[in-house]
């Protein structure tokens, strides 16, 4: 279910993954 939304929201997914990225770092 999780990867149909990434599918279907391929820009979402990225912002998701870049601001899970940024408070790992941070």
């Amino acid at each position: 279910m999780f990867y149909l939304f990434l599918c279907k929201n391929n820009y979402i997914s990225f912002y998701i993954l870049l601001i899970c990225l940024l408070t790992v770092t941070y």
